[in-house]
């Protein structure tokens, strides 16, 4: 040890020995950028939940400050002068405002479940509508110009670091790409809520279009993956090294490749095919380099294949989505409208005329009503329910504190049958001791 920093370029080409071989081994049986990419928002979610959890009791602060009807009012998305124009807003607030044990008796009848369902479509036709499919192209096109344009500079003297540059680039501009799974679960998903609400959803086309949508994003996935095989073969040449087993590798996924493309019905695949063939031999590092560009110009036209293709898939979806939520909130409102309380007969009717809103800010909209009503039957926390009976309402989920007030027969087996979320907050759930005398039977 010397006490100076190792040199930089000594550093980088001692990274770069060791990380094509690890590489290679790993991608042969796991998508490290895909797998990654998914678990670490979760972790991080989690992990910042539980911290905050910790370190602040965020019920209790609410519930000091706020009446009951502004506690976890979610953000709302919308334009000024539109707040009250969908009527389950009007609504929403309206019950928001009561009592609590007027909001606990609404528990009897409001449809928990449907309205999550109506919120859970609203949420996937925002997200339909969200992707500006030109911005991204045009955004993955200049990313691929300044790649490009390091790769002309390959022919220097120094390729080998220009190479590691280029890998990160390339891995940094397909995580900014990732072609979004969402459209191939969205038509289960519809099905599903179709079915439950006995409506006839013909899937033929929604089926053939996001079929061919998944071809051509997988044909783009797998076209990724060979151009950086290609980069471990340019790196291993670069350094003078055994670069058969790379050629070997990038040989084996040009053949995978041509197969999804005729699966994609992608028809310039003769590019790929010249490449296996030139692969058979020895490849310097010119050839290496132009076949890294060759692949990228290849990636450049699934690439718009596949945008194509969900741009093409979205008002399909978009539409069926629109059909199904409609059907789910017809079938939810007569549901509502069979129970005689007022307070339910208003809900049925701010229902039914929420389907009069335009489409464009419904989504939205519904979903901050629908939030607004859950907190409005949820929370309890503060509540003074000294006189109020509990039996035949459900009590799942209901969230509480020290300071909320029971009713002397029930406060024991509420105490019982709740978990501690956090800090003064407790949440009545099923499978405490004495469940069923407070959750089954109170909700027969």
């Amino acid at each position: 040890m010397t006490g100076h920093p190792p040199d930089e370029h000594e550093s980088e080409n001692w990274l770069v020995e060791r990380l094509p071989a690890l590489s290679a081994a790993l991608d042969r049986v796991i998508d490290l950028d895909a797998g990654l990419a998914d678990i670490r928002l979760n972790d991080i979610h989690s992990d910042l939940v539980t911290a905050v959890g910790a370190a602040a009791d965020l019920e209790g602060g609410l519930a000091a400050i706020l009446p009951t009807a502004q506690r976890n009012r979610p953000v709302a998305h919308e334009s000024v002068g539109t707040t009250r124009n969908v009527p389950l807003r009007v609504f929403a607030d309206d019950l928001a405002s009561r009592p609590p044990h007027e909001r606990l008796a609404a528990r009897i009848w409001v449809p928990r479940r449907r309205l999550a369902d109506v919120r859970t479509l609203s949420e996937l036709r925002i997200r339909l509508n969200s992707t500006d499919f030109t911005e991204t192209r045009t955004r993955d096109i200049a990313r691929t110009s300044d790649i490009d344009d390091q790769l002309a500079r390959c022919d220097g003297p120094e390729p080998l670091p220009l190479l590691v540059r280029i890998r990160a680039a390339i891995r940094d501009r397909d995580r900014d790409l990732r072609f979004d799974r969402h459209l191939d679960l969205m038509l289960d998903h519809l099905l599903l809520f179709a079915t439950d609400v006995e409506l006839g959803l013909d899937p033929t086309e929604s089926r053939r279009a996001t079929r061919a949508l998944s071809d051509a994003r997988d044909l783009a996935v797998t076209v990724g993956h060979g151009l950086l095989r290609s980069l471990d073969l340019a790196m291993r040449i670069a350094r003078g090294t055994d670069s058969a087993p790379a050629r070997e590798a990038l040989a084996t996924k040009l053949k995978e490749t041509v197969r999804l493309a005729q699966a994609a019905k992608y028809e310039e695949s003769e590019p790929l095919e010249r490449m296996r063939s030139a692969l058979e031999a020895s490849v310097d590092l010119t050839q290496a380099v132009a076949m890294i560009r060759s692949l990228d110009v290849v990636r450049g036209q699934v690439r718009d294949v596949a945008l194509a293709r969900a741009q093409d898939l979205t008002p399909c979806l978009t539409s069926s989505v629109d059909l199904v939520r409609d059907a789910v909130i017809k079938h939810t409102a007569e549901h509502v409208r069979t129970f005689h309380d007022p307070l339910a007969q208003a809900m049925a009717t701010a229902l039914s005329h929420s389907l009069d809103v335009s489409a464009e800010r419904f989504g939205h909209e519904l979903i901050h009503a629908i939030d607004r009503i859950e907190e409005a039957v949820t929370n309890l926390v503060g509540a003074d329910l000294a006189h109020v009976g509990l039996r035949g309402i459900p009590l799942e989920g209901l969230l509480w504190s020290p300071t909320t007030r029971w009713h002397t027969e029930w406060e024991e087996l509420v105490r019982s049958n709740s978990v501690k979320l956090r800090h003064n907050l407790y949440e009545i759930r099923r499978g405490g001791a004495g469940v069923d005398g407070v959750v089954t039977d109170v909700t027969s």
